[in-house]
């Protein structure tokens, strides 16, 4: 994930450091501080998106395993909509309103949702085979 703004932030303020009028020790002091917060902050916010992650997994297992047809295939019915809706662009079928900046905008939807429903397919595929090996080894 990363933050680089608070990798910058850091840098910034370090220089701000180097030219107080204090002693040598001093502005190692608080650059180290300033290190430490920056670490901090880094942590957080891999925890934060570690968490968000597996709330979003937990969601679309709980929607995989659901009895309820659509429930469980909303998903990959969305995903043929999107494909058609690509190949009638690609055949002249867009409608005559649409601008060329909401079918770019659209494509970048079908490419992001295309590119998570195939790496979720492929990781519900792997995570059982690591935890079988994960528990023989």
């Amino acid at each position: 994930m990363g933050l680089p703004f608070i990798g910058e932030l850091v840098t910034g303020v370090s220089g701000i450091i180097d030219e107080f009028h204090t002693s040598g020790e001093e502005k190692l002091a608080a650059k180290h501080e300033l290190s430490e917060l920056q670490i901090s902050i880094s942590q957080k916010a891999l925890e934060y998106e570690t968490a968000r992650v597996r709330e979003s997994a937990s969601t679309i297992r709980a929607e995989a395993a659901s009895t309820h047809w659509l429930a469980a295939n909303w998903r990959p019915l969305v995903m043929l909509i999107f494909a058609g809706l690509m190949v009638a662009h690609w055949l002249g079928r867009t409608p005559e309103n649409l601008s060329e900046a909401q079918v770019l905008e659209l494509m970048d939807i079908i490419k992001v949702s295309l590119g998570g429903y195939v790496l979720s397919r492929s990781a519900e595929k792997i995570v059982p085979a690591l935890a079988a090996a994960r528990r023989k080894g």
